[in-house]
């Protein structure tokens, strides 16, 4: 989705779609004469190509005594959706394990907002946050029907056979998103 912001001095909200790129992303003021809708297309099919989207549907087996999905499982959600991000770029977490690549989580930060319950589909997008030689920060937004339920921000690093880090593979290099560290 666009972002869209208040400029200074526009006071009505029926003005002309002014697009302005600041850091990769492109910033729209709205127009309710659907005048921007090929700039929002365009944020949108961006924004694709940058994240992963992933819908999860929510079972019994997710929820706790209340119907609402056990915190702890969207850590089980999350991981699903890093794996998905990663095999869309040609990235087989299965085969570079094989190879000596190692993946693993060394923090993860989630912020609680609203509930999934019983029977929802919630939607998880994934996107590289930060990345650096041996660490990659991923950013995911969990969403219901338009609305957020939760963001969390996952690291993960590489390490070889004996457990000491190493660069990730050169593929990952190549991944949409944060620039990697010179």
């Amino acid at each position: 989705m666009a972002t869209f912001h208040h400029l200074p001095g526009v006071k009505s909200p029926r003005s002309r779609g002014i697009s302005l790129r600041e850091s990769g992303r492109v910033y729209v003021l709205c127009s309710c004469l659907g005048y921007n809708k090929e700039v929002r297309e365009q944020d949108e099919e961006e924004e694709a190509i940058m994240s992963h989207r992933m819908k999860i549907k929510i079972y019994y087996e997710d929820t706790d005594a209340a119907g609402v999905v056990y915190y702890a499982n969207y850590l089980r959600f999350l991981e699903r959706a890093r794996t998905e991000f990663m095999l869309e770029h040609g990235i087989d977490v299965a085969e570079y394990h094989t190879r000596g690549f190692l993946f693993v989580i060394t923090h993860v930060d989630i912020r609680y907002k609203r509930p999934a319950k019983l029977g929802e589909t919630i939607e998880i997008t994934t996107e590289i946050a930060d990345r650096k030689n041996a660490r990659i920060v991923l950013k995911s937004h969990i969403v219901r029907d338009g609305v957020l339920l939760g963001e969390a921000y996952v690291t993960f690093a590489c390490l070889d056979r004996e457990g000491k880090p190493r660069r990730f593979p050169e593929i990952f290099r190549n991944l949409p998103g944060a620039s990697p560290a010179a």
